[in-house]
Order: structure tokens, then C-alpha cells, then sequence
């Protein structure tokens, strides 16, 4: 395996940056933004999430960014990159003179990124190097290639060919290899339909690191058309271990204060206290208001004790000298119990009237 085979990440153009959630989403650790203007707030969050940055130093010039050690710290730069597929318009001292320069103000790798075509002399090549590659490779610390395999969904064994003739030459210096790899659609040139699993496949049997090229499946010739940026992003996921669509994100709702526990209000129990007084005049004091407050006593209530009495019948009067019936005989017990204080009067006046004749 590389030295570089760990990395899995994306290569950016100025059509804007993975947020940090999309970054996490596809699971990469490394971004090549070949677009710093305008996107230095995006690339200083995925810089802070921990994702390494290999930043443009051509562009750090224009700019008017000073590269320090401080600037690399901030946007966790892992790498610099001098420009993009210098062989087709530049001379090979224009690179040679600004790697030596870079060199001067870091202390970190340094790479240029070239096609697999680098080492021919072919007259469509403007810049035709021819050998001349190896004094360019000199003052790199590795070399990133991008290649496009497929044209119309079919891959194209030429360009097979050439990059392994450009792997044999790149590890002959003695360099380490991170592949750009077809991640796009690109119309004008019919570069379209990758296979993401299959290229991904390639390039880590050569043991090399892999940046997709370019973030978000973007046609650099016609934008993206029928949802072609979501199937590449889908696609990218499977190869780098991530997940497509990112998990949406639910705001996190405030915390509601506790609700405070409100004792409740219990009422004093107010119990009446008898002070002994006159039973005449009884006392109830208040506890809780200390007032006298004065009762009247009820009249003791009565009970009646009722005694039989024994009332005759209005239609058996019974009369001294009255004839009774046969039920009830003068002679019987019954009826001198009953009668005993008539009878007892009469010889009571009976008596008396005698005494009175006498006298």
C-alpha cells in the first residue's frame, strides 16, 4: 500500500463546498479546493471538523494570503499543490522555480497534479516535456494524476494503458501516487457515465489515495441535469464507506426551565378549646382568633316516664249497684280488684251517715 492510500476526499471547484454534514456524510478526510475565493468560511468549517485541506498555492498570491505556519494550522493543511495539468500550457521551469519557492515558506509536502499523458511528446501536447518531467518530479513530494476511464459509460482501454505506463514513470522517481479520480459528468468531451465502484476499485489496487473529481458530480459543460448530482454522490458513498442522503439535522429545541413545584397553601385547623366555665355561661375560644364567643345552654330535655293506665271500655260502664253480666261476677277475684276503692267509698259513706243519725 501507498503512503497516501488512506485518503478518500473530494476535489472542489468554485461551484461551492460540502457543508461539514455532506463532508461527514460521505465519510472523507481530505478536500482539494481548487476554488479559495469566496469559499474560505465553507473550507475553515471542514478544516475545524478535522478534514485535511490541500490548498492552491498559485492562489495564495492573488490572494494576498501570506502561507505561514499559523495559516496551516488554521485550515489543517495536510498539503500544498502548485497548479493543475501544467504539461498542456506550461514550461517545466515555471513549476521547478515555484516549487523552490513554496519550499522557502512551508514545510509541508508539495505536489502538482498531471494527467496520464505527462510523459508523452505527442505535437496536441503543447507543452511537450518529454523527459524533462523528471526535474519537475524532483521538487515534488508526491504526484496526484487525474484520469477519465470511461466516454459514454464505456471504459477505454487506451487510457488504461497510459496510466499504468504513468504509474511505472511516477514510481521510478521514487514518488508516492493520489489519483483525481472521474466523479463527474463532463458533456463537451463525452466523459460521462463512470463507474464509480469499478474506478475506485482500480486505483486502490494500485495503492493509492483517491479524491473524487469534482464535488457534487458537477458537468463543468452543463451543470447538473436530472439529478445527476445525487446518483454520483450515492455512488461516491458506497466506495468510501459514508451514506447518501446526510441525515437531516433537527434544530435542537431549548431546554424548557423546570417547572417550579409550588407547595400547597394548607389552611390551619382551626380546633375549639373549652375553658371550664359556669354551665350557665360556657366559653369557646378561637385559636386563631382569640375571640370569646359565648353559647347558649340548651334546657336540659326531659323524658317522660309513662306509667300504664288502665282506661275502661265506654261500653262496659260498670256503676256500684249495677247488675254485671255472667262473664264478670261480683263474686269473682277480678272483679273486687278492680272495683275495691268503689266499693271501699260507699261503705265509707255509709258509715259516716250512720254516725251523723245517731247524734
Amino acid at each position: 500500500m501507498g503512503r497516501y492510500s488512506w485518503i478518500k476526499g473530494l476535489v472542489t471547484l468554485n461551484a461551492g463546498m460540502p457543508s461539514v454534514e455532506e463532508a461527514k456524510a460521505l465519510n472523507i478526510n481530505v478536500v482539494m479546493p481548487f476554488g479559495w475565493s469566496g469559499n474560505q468560511d465553507d473550507i475553515l468549517k471542514l478544516a475545524k471538523s478535522g478534514i485535511k485541506i490541500i490548498p492552491n498555492s498559485s492562489q495564495m498570491g492573488h490572494l494576498g494570503i501570506r502561507i505561514t505556519p499559523e495559516f496551516e494550522k488554521k485550515y489543517n493543511v495536510m498539503a500544498w499543490f502548485i497548479t493543475d495539468e501544467p504539461e498542456f500550457s506550461k514550461d517545466p521551469q515555471v513549476i521547478i522555480d515555484r516549487a523552490k519557492r513554496l519550499r522557502t515558506q512551508t514545510n509541508l509536502p508539495i505536489t502538482c497534479n498531471f494527467t496520464n499523458v505527462f510523459h508523452l511528446n505527442e505535437p496536441w501536447m503543447t507543452g511537450r516535456w518529454g523527459d524533462r518531467y523528471k526535474e519537475v518530479f524532483a521538487q515534488l513530494d508526491f504526484i496526484s494524476i487525474d484520469v477519465y476511464f470511461f466516454r459514454g459509460g464505456k471504459i477505454l482501454q487506451i487510457e488504461i494503458d497510459r496510466t499504468e505506463d504513468a504509474l511505472n514513470k511516477i514510481r521510478a522517481e521514487g514518488k508516492e501516487c493520489l489519483a483525481l479520480a472521474q466523479g463527474h459528468q463532463f458533456s463537451k468531451l463525452n466523459i460521462t457515465q463512470p463507474d464509480i465502484a469499478w474506478t475506485n476499485n482500480w486505483w486502490r489496487a494500485k495503492g493509492c489515495g483517491v479524491l473524487w473529481y469534482a464535488w457534487n458530480g458537477y458537468d463543468v459543460s452543463i451543470g447538473d441535469r436530472g439529478g445527476q448530482n445525487e446518483w454520483y454522490n450515492k455512488e461516491i458513498a458506497k466506495v468510501t464507506g459514508g451514506h447518501w442522503p446526510p441525515v437531516t439535522t433537527v434544530a435542537t429545541q431549548p431546554i424548557p426551565a423546570p417547572t417550579p413545584i409550588i407547595p400547597p397553601i394548607i389552611e390551619p385547623v382551626i380546633e375549639p378549646v373549652i375553658v371550664k366555665k359556669p354551665v350557665e355561661k360556657p366559653t369557646l375560644i378561637s385559636a386563631a382568633t382569640s375571640e370569646t364567643i359565648l353559647i347558649p345552654v340548651s334546657a336540659p330535655t326531659l323524658t317522660p316516664i309513662i306509667k300504664p293506665v288502665t282506661v275502661r271500655k265506654p261500653e262496659e260502664p260498670i256503676l256500684l249497684g249495677t247488675a254485671v253480666s255472667t262473664k264478670e261476677s261480683i263474686l269473682s277475684g277480678n272483679w273486687w280488684k278492680e272495683n275495691a276503692p268503689w266499693v271501699a267509698s260507699g261503705v265509707l259513706g255509709l258509715f259516716l251517715i250512720g254516725i251523723l243519725a245517731r247524734k
